[in-house]
């Protein structure tokens, strides 16, 4: 929730271990969190120092915890620059030092999408890593969707089949949520979104739903709702695509409303590439982003 501009997250406390975190913007390429009080057993006599270093400068972020009961409050959220990151709390006293993930191991509840002015801010549980980290994207223009999924799980967007072709990219696979009804009774649309991974320009097409899927979806957790039209295949002409690399997002609108990176877990190949205004065209699987997918125009 924000309260006053503060952004707060609040772990069960239970009265053991309450952490409070105060962002104050700093110059150049980072933001450093000072005056942090660290309450245990009602003594504050511990002294904590937080950084966030952005993803653009080639280092990630982390932040550690004491343990999982942590309340966090950021003064100044809106000064964070638009990006994706990951957090770390590194913890000194006594001459020692400890770094570690903030990381969703308990699968916890966190918050999710939330919006301060017109800029969209994220904390999503990147489970493809062992260390389960939690990871911050900002987006000066506001995120894709920003409303909030019933449920703990992140989106599954993935491919079928994919390739580059006669300037277009010709994609077939599904999206869905948990707890998404995509029946042929329902409406639902869809749109793939193409995002410049350095400015974050996007560029929006429709992608629709069809009702013949490769196979009926079903979940290892039963959610009781149809996913037909969570399968989609179409081709979206790219051709006046400006140079540049773009993670690929699907948007779709059902009963839930989610937009998430398009990615392959299992890295496959992509070998299809094509020419076309002067334009070389490729795609490709970044494996230390979420192994998600990447058109690359140059």
């Amino acid at each position: 929730p924000i309260i006053n501009d503060h952004f707060k997250v609040t772990y069960n406390l239970d009265g053991a271990r309450v952490a409070m975190l105060r962002l104050d913007p700093t110059e150049a390429k980072y933001i450093k969190l000072k005056n942090i009080k660290i309450s245990i057993d009602g003594e504050e006599n511990h002294s904590y120092d937080i950084v966030h270093y952005h993803e653009q400068e080639g280092e990630w972020t982390y932040i550690y915890s004491l343990d999982p009961f942590l309340l966090v409050r950021f003064d100044d959220l809106k000064e964070i620059e638009q990006g994706n990151y990951n957090l770390y709390v590194r913890a000194r006293s006594g001459g020692y030092e400890a770094k570690e993930v903030l990381s969703n191991m308990l699968y916890r509840n966190i918050v999710s999408k939330f919006q301060i002015d017109k800029k969209g801010y994220q904390f999503k549980t990147n489970y493809y890593l062992k260390t389960i980290p939690i990871e911050l994207f900002v987006r000066d223009e506001g995120l894709i969707s920003n409303k909030n999924t019933p449920t703990k799980d992140n989106m599954i967007n993935q491919y079928q089949d994919i390739k580059l072709e006669n300037g277009n990219l010709v994609i077939s696979g599904s999206s869905f949520n948990v707890g998404g009804d995509y029946s042929k009774n329902a409406k639902v649309e869809r749109k793939i979104v193409f995002e410049d991974t350095k400015t974050f320009k996007r560029s929006t097409y429709d992608l629709g739903y069809i009702d013949n899927g490769e196979y009926k979806i079903t979940l290892l957790v039963p959610d009781n709702k149809d996913k037909t039209r969570a399968w989609f295949s179409n081709k979206i002409d790219i051709s006046n695509l400006e140079k540049g690399t773009y993670a690929i997002y699907i948007h779709t609108i059902a009963n839930v409303d989610d937009a998430s990176e398009l990615n392959d877990i299992f890295a496959r190949s992509i070998n299809s590439k094509m020419t076309i205004n002067g334009k070389n065209y490729s795609l490709k699987v970044n494996k230390d982003q979420r192994f998600r997918i990447e058109l690359v125009v140059e």
